[in-house]
């Protein structure tokens, strides 16, 4: 009888704890609504399609947001790195404007350092695009990475550039 009744009772315990497993905390709900509200932003701003996202969220507070796209193209670097820049704009603005999402933050205040933002360039085939053009453009931490998939072995970058984002904003022409 006292085996039954432990059954019963780690069986319930077992129960409540997985039914509060799938519950959001609230700093996740704000992640996924800023990132959704970012991609869609961004989407319909800069015609760039959503393929992902995700967050930095080690043991709790908020690090990074990331978010990926891919653009029918090929779009040309300098094309690729105003992409970049508003895009990456667009998401700080959604933090920093969300007073309830400032007391997730690892770091405040959140800066482009806390964006990783990628861009994978197609070709009008949509298929990946090759040296010379950029196949994939990418902020993370500040710096800006634009790589050249090798067109001999589509495996390897043939090229891999950086530059950081003072650079990147000089070069773009955009105001600071």
């Amino acid at each position: 009888m006292k085996i039954q009744w432990f059954i019963i009772l780690l069986l319930g315990v077992t129960i409540i704890l997985n039914a509060k497993a799938h519950y959001s905390s609230r700093d996740t709900e704000l992640v996924n609504a800023t990132l959704t509200k970012g991609a869609k932003i961004i989407q319909n701003k800069y015609g760039l399609e959503s393929i992902g996202s995700g967050a930095s969220m080690p043991g709790g507070p908020i690090r990074k947001l990331n978010l990926s796209f891919q653009v029918k193209g090929p779009l040309p670097k300098d094309a690729l790195r105003k992409l970049l820049i508003l895009s990456a704009r667009e998401l700080v603005t959604l933090v920093t404007d969300n007073q309830e999402m400032q007391q997730y933050l690892y770091e405040p205040p959140f800066t482009i350092k806390n964006v990783q933002l990628i861009i994978f360039n197609h070709d009008k085939r949509n298929y990946e695009s090759c040296y010379p053009n950029v196949s994939v453009a990418q902020i993370s931490k500040g710096e800006f990475t634009y790589r050249y998939t090798d067109p001999d072995n589509t495996f390897v970058y043939k090229l891999s550039e950086a530059e950081t984002y003072e650079e990147a904003l000089q070069l773009s022409g955009l105001e600071p």
